[in-house]
């Protein structure tokens, strides 16, 4: 998760994102992946 949040705040310091960059992208990636699954998960229990 810190990558995520350094990757957002550099480049409004003035700092250059580098290749943390990968990192967070990799972290939303993954996070959005767990939540598709747990909501398609409490969908089908809720609708079947």
């Amino acid at each position: 998760m810190t990558s995520i949040v350094n990757t957002v705040r550099n480049p409004f310091s003035g700092q250059p994102v580098g290749t943390e960059i990968w990192v967070a992208l990799a972290w939303c990636l993954g996070i959005l992946e767990l939540g598709y699954a747990l909501s398609v998960m409490v969908y089908r229990r809720c609708a079947g």
